[in-house]
């Protein structure tokens, strides 16, 4: 039913250009409070509950990035070094070189197997690089492909003792 006029119909009230009867005895009723909360808004469900989980799965990788240790390069009178020079860690651990110089430096390992070897490739000026240690104890001497004098050592599940020293010849 049209209403052309200003006045309402008998018994209803208008919603846009229709008349609608105002609810009777045998339609629903509203519906009284329930300790339910309201059905969540679309926009906040295709929005927000997608953001937390991604917020939420960062937190479960973060672990994984990681690293044991750090090892800074550092510049010092002039020259650049490994701080801590030597290291140790256990077999396999996750280290993070982190170049604090004005250079591009490297971790190159030198007495590495083929087998068992790695390097963290170039470090940019205030780059971090996390290289992943073989599961094999040993001791990697490391060093520098852009600069000679930046050496170190790691020692990796295996403890370093002094050599002994050299006795007298007996004659």
């Amino acid at each position: 039913m049209f209403v052309r006029h200003g006045s309402p119909p008998a018994g209803g009230f208008y919603v846009g250009k229709r008349a609608r009867r105002p609810p009777g005895p045998n339609s629903r009723a509203p519906q009284s409070p329930s300790y339910h909360l309201p059905p969540m808004p679309r926009w906040i469900r295709y929005s927000l509950f997608p953001a937390t989980v991604a917020f939420a799965a960062l937190f479960i990788v973060l672990p994984q990035t990681g690293a044991d240790t750090t090892i800074k390069i550092v510049s010092t009178s002039g020259t650049a070094a490994f701080t801590p020079s030597a290291l140790s860690v256990n077999a396999g651990a996750r280290i993070a070189f982190e170049n604090d110089t004005r250079q591009t430096q490297t971790a190159t390992c030198l007495n590495c197997t083929p087998k068992a070897t790695w390097d963290s490739g170039d470090i940019q000026p205030g780059q971090t690089v996390f290289v992943t240690l073989p599961d094999e104890a040993t001791a990697f001497d490391f060093a520098s492909r852009y600069d000679e004098a930046l050496q170190g050592r790691v020692l990796a599940g295996v403890t370093e003792e002094a050599s002994p020293s050299p006795s007298p010849a007996a004659s």
